[in-house]
């Protein structure tokens, strides 16, 4: 005779056919949010705005052009000297929206990484070594600010970078005008004077 107990332990003891089907279900869901949803970094990354050497780049608050690019063995600002690997960057900003508060609070050059997310770029802030630049400088509507945004960079930097220019220190959400360069192809100087910041002519 059959154990009607025993038959009981039987059914319990492990899960049936639509619980290994449901499970299942919810692993596949599971996996295609995490691919569909996009995460918090990709979600808040800034929006660049491609722009070619000599041309300008209007993002949402500012407008930047970038005229020519050097790398430089020594620095001259004043009286101050200084030797390394220097990228001088040529630049006018300029500001257009409200401007109050409105500075080039955001200078970066990005070097490397890779599309594929095997490697991550690696990110230089514009020196403040130097002072005579426009690196945080206030910007005004209607004129442009001109002069030069430094960067210092480890000796043998090569290969294609990218220049970044915001008004925001912390770009998320925002537009940052961008610039692509190769540093293998940028002309090398041994020597490079800073001029002053100065007001486009109206």
């Amino acid at each position: 005779m059959t154990n009607k107990h025993a038959l009981v332990a039987d059914q319990r003891s492990g899960p049936t056919t639509w619980q290994w089907i449901t499970g299942l279900v919810c692993l596949v869901l599971a996996g295609v949010l995490l691919v569909l949803i996009p995460d918090s970094e990709v979600t808040q990354r800034p929006f660049e705005v491609r722009t070619p050497i000599g041309e300008t780049g209007v993002g949402r608050a500012l407008e930047v052009r970038v005229s020519d690019v050097e790398i430089a063995t020594e620095l001259r600002s004043g009286a101050w000297s200084g030797e390394s690997t220097w990228l001088v960057a040529d630049t006018s900003a300029a500001a257009r929206l409200s401007e109050s508060g409105t500075t080039l609070a955001y200078a970066m050059l990005r070097m490397g990484g890779e599309a594929d997310g095997s490697s991550q770029p690696i990110e230089y802030r514009a020196s403040e070594r130097v002072k005579q630049t426009l690196f945080q400088e206030p910007l005004t509507l209607g004129s442009a600010l001109n002069g030069q945004v430094v960067f210092e960079l480890p000796e043998g930097a090569s290969g294609p970078a990218t220049l970044l220019f915001g008004v925001n220190g912390d770009p998320r959400v925002d537009s940052v005008i961008a610039f692509d360069i190769d540093l293998d192809e940028v002309q090398r100087v041994p020597e490079r004077v800073l001029t002053d910041v100065q007001w486009s002519e109206q």
